[in-house]
């Protein structure tokens, strides 16, 4: 697997240079603080349903050490789409009903979240389903640290969850890339036949998050131009949520020590 990671380094630059985020390198603050998260209500379903796409990889793996890894990053982003919810109500005031996520301006949003779910039942293998962990992780950190930097270097000064540093260390400290997860990753051996699968995985994978993340382009400088939702779903209070505190690593090590 050593090679399959390799690869997913390799898309995981890629990646990071998609218009999207150079649009955000290009925003400045006279701009319009209040227009720069305009991109992050066209994400709502994919977070909602990223949980069950980790849930569902996780019940997939069958090799018990493998198994231990995507359970733990399944553990990790537990509660993650409650933050998302959170900040959604502080930046838009309320959250996209039914009628609005299932319109035409969020379809290639769900697409995504359907065809990551569509390589996760592809998947013959444990192997394949750890590369795919893999590939979230790598474009998962990208899309934190630059959209945390690109907050902070404007100056957006909601009190945010989902999109705070906080959130970012938390990925940024997922087991997954430690050496021992590495090391037992890169220990898995395949033929070139299987290394090609996994790798077509691989870039089905990315691809899918990179025409996601093109979608909302236009939407980094100007407000939503999503039609308003049909049944007028109302604010929702934050405390309702129950949005459970963001614990740096180092917090949660003290906490299990």
């Amino acid at each position: 697997m050593k090679q399959v990671r390799k690869y997913i380094q390799e898309r995981q630059s890629r990646f990071g240079a998609i218009k999207f985020f150079e649009e955000l390198e290009r925003f400045e603050a006279s701009d319009g603080a209040e227009g720069a998260m305009a991109f992050v209500r066209g994400l709502s379903f994919f977070v909602m349903a990223f949980q069950d796409i980790l849930r569902l990889n996780e019940t997939r793996v069958q090799d018990r050490e493998l198994r231990i890894i995507a359970r733990h990053h399944r553990m990790e982003d537990k509660g993650h789409d409650l933050w998302f919810l959170d900040d959604l109500i502080k930046i838009d005031g309320n959250l996209p009903d039914v009628g609005e996520i299932f319109s035409s301006a969020h379809t290639i949003t769900r697409d995504t979240a359907y065809a990551l779910i569509g390589e996760v039942f592809r998947a013959t293998d444990d192997r394949t389903n750890i590369a795919l962990l893999l590939v979230l992780e790598s474009t998962g950190h990208v899309f934190f640290t630059r959209v945390v930097d690109f907050c902070e270097r404007i100056g957006y000064e909601k009190d945010l969850t989902y999109f705070a540093r906080a959130h970012l260390e938390v990925e940024l400290g997922h087991a997954l890339f430690e050496e021992r997860m590495d090391a037992v990753i890169d220990a898995i051996q395949m033929s070139a036949e299987d290394r090609a699968m996994i790798m077509r995985a691989v870039d089905n994978a990315f691809d899918a998050m990179t025409r996601m993340l093109e979608a909302l382009t236009d939407q980094v400088r100007a407000r939503s131009t999503m039609p308003p939702a049909s049944y007028g779903a109302p604010p929702v209070s934050t405390t309702l949520l129950r949005v459970p505190a963001v614990r740096t690593q180092r917090q949660r090590k003290l906490a299990v020590g």
